[in-house]
């Protein structure tokens, strides 16, 4: 029973929490749709912080900043990040503050693409080997010459910091616990 209780304080404080955004899907399109989508969070932006008043250049920055965002994190994402900005920010809430909120600063953007560079680096040695042996797919039926897959060339970004750092038979040959990041060769 006491659990009961508790489940229905807990349904009640859910239903009182305040709707920060009216609840509307995010348009599916580009334009004037789009642009007055977010124009209506912004507008709730400034409502909830009056005393800021934004200019007419300040405005257009926020709205284009604010579709960049958009086009990254999705619009349920978005409403998550305004809502949270009203619900933490003393003051109007940078372009750089709500960034941040979206996991889109800087740092974070280019730590991911790191990331997903050293992960394009082990996938390729895990495929191919630092010799970039082909792969042996079979034989062809009438000729009966050898069927093989290449490796394909790394991104030319990635090519260079694998050549910068010794090479990918450099790479392949460093012991696992000299990498920093938990992924491995196998």
């Amino acid at each position: 029973m006491a659990s009961l209780s508790a489940k229905a304080k807990e349904e009640n404080m859910e239903q009182a929490k305040p709707k920060l955004l009216p609840a509307t899907s995010a348009p599916h399109s580009s334009g004037d749709e789009l642009d007055a989508w977010l124009a209506k969070r912004l507008a709730t932006l400034q409502s909830v912080f009056p005393g800021q008043p934004l200019t007419v250049e300040a405005n257009d920055l926020y709205l284009s900043e604010f579709e960049l965002i958009f086009r990254r994190i999705g619009g349920a994402e978005f409403d998550a990040v305004i809502s949270a900005c009203i619900r933490e920010c003393r003051f109007i809430p940078t372009l750089a503050d709500i960034r941040e909120r979206a996991g889109l600063n800087q740092e974070k953007t280019q730590e991911s693409e790191a990331q997903q560079a050293w992960l394009t680096v082990i996938s390729y040695l895990s495929c191919y080997g630092s010799e970039g042996r082909g792969i042996y797919r079979g034989r062809h039926e009438t000729t009966g010459e050898l069927i093989m897959d290449y490796p394909p060339e790394l991104p030319p970004k990635i090519a260079y910091a694998v050549r910068f750092a010794g090479g990918l038979k450099a790479i392949e040959q460093t012991p696992v616990s000299d990498f920093i990041s938990g992924a491995t060769i196998s």
